[in-house]
């Protein structure tokens, strides 16, 4: 019995003849199939991580038409390219740009996003970036993260919980109810479904957006910071206080309102 392992290199050499038997892989950038190879590669790789760590492994999904929500153009300047406020992107054509700030250092990827609600984002990343660099401040400050307030620092300083998913949730509701009446595979479904989609979207810019500004207060008045520990998959599978967990944006290791990523943002970038 001969083993042979699916590695990313191996399954870019068989596009070729993947795009004779599916003619319409043809019409998709060559570097973006490729970049579903390392996808794949990536999540198996998890999968087998968290399988040798005696974690629920969750094996990898397979995601059909509809399922698979972004792509991504690993190479700069080959297959995409910015010009102004209008990206070119290879085998799509030229699509107008709405940019949010100024693009800083030299980008590297470019990923395409749609939502559940059916609006797209382009993401950039980018190297050698230019950091904001504060001035020093020794003042230190210990911040202990919990449901009934958002946060409390050592100083007694209490950042009160604005509880946007309690505050929607009977909106939640009526919204689910409505899409269930109708029946399933019709457009009124369907745009049902996006309704629901669309509140958890605006309680979660309200979410991301709140943990942006204490972020930035604390960054701004402190020059030491210290965050607890904690493991949030794990409070996450307390069934009495899960949804009270995800209401005070607590949902992996670097969504949490306080953690060292979201804390390290502040400093490089000038925008709140």
């Amino acid at each position: 019995m001969v083993r042979r392992f699916l590695v990313p290199l191996r399954t870019a050499k068989s596009l070729p003849d993947l795009k004779k038997e599916r003619p319409s892989l043809d019409k998709v950038y060559s570097q973006t199939l490729q970049n579903v190879a390392v996808r794949v590669d990536l999540a198996f790789q998890a999968f087998f991580r968290r399988a040798k760590n005696g974690e629920n492994p969750g094996y990898p999904r397979f995601k059909g038409k509809g399922q698979y929500s972004s792509i991504t153009y690993p190479q700069w300047s080959s297959g995409c390219l910015l010009t102004g406020n209008r990206l070119r992107l290879s085998k799509i054509g030229t699509v107008p740009l709405v940019l949010h700030r100024p693009v800083e250092g030299k980008i590297k990827t470019c990923t395409v996003l749609r939502s559940s609600t059916g609006k797209w984002w382009v993401i950039f990343s980018c190297e050698t970036v230019p950091e904001a660099v504060l001035p020093p401040n020794p003042l230190p400050v210990g911040i202990d993260v919990g449901i009934k307030t958002f946060a409390t620092l050592s100083d007694e300083t209490v950042i009160e919980n604005p509880k946007f998913l309690k505050r929607s949730a009977k909106r939640i509701a009526q919204a689910q109810r409505k899409r269930e009446l109708q029946e399933k595979g019709t457009k009124a479904r369907e745009k049902g479904k996006r309704v629901v989609a669309k509140v958890h979207e605006r309680v979660t810019f309200k979410r991301t957006d709140f943990a942006h500004q204490e972020s930035r207060k604390i960054v701004n008045s402190y020059g030491r910071i210290f965050v607890e520990d904690i493991t949030v998959n794990e409070m996450n599978s307390h069934r009495c206080l899960n949804r009270s967990i995800r209401d005070a944006a607590r949902r992996g290791r670097n969504s949490s309102p306080f953690s060292r990523t979201r804390l390290k943002a502040p400093v490089g970038s000038s925008s709140g």
